[in-house]
């Protein structure tokens, strides 16, 4: 009878510019599912590159890198919770 109506979503916590990525209504759980994917490969491909060097970065560009992982990782538990309440029953 009444549209299904998905609620506002939580902030996000990485780093994002209000109004520039945020989660649609229209996403689908598939849309959310094929980000998170992709999202989990950036990152275990950035930290494999990590392990694998020897890491002889000037720091600031090491610290910007492990920010750009900690940033990365954040997407992916905002993907991962945003799923999950999609998916919870919706409480009346």
């Amino acid at each position: 009878m009444g549209a299904s109506i998905i609620p506002q979503s939580p902030a996000l916590r990485f780093t994002a510019t209000l109004g520039v990525y945020q989660f649609a209504p229209s996403a689908t759980v598939l849309d959310l599912e094929d980000q998170l994917s992709a999202k989990q490969s950036q990152l275990n491909a950035m930290l494999s590159v990590a392990g694998e060097s020897r890491l002889d970065c000037v720091s600031g560009s090491l610290a910007n890198y492990f920010w750009a992982c900690k940033a990365t990782a954040e997407e992916i538990a905002d993907l991962t919770a945003e799923l999950l309440r999609r998916n919870s029953p919706q409480q009346s």
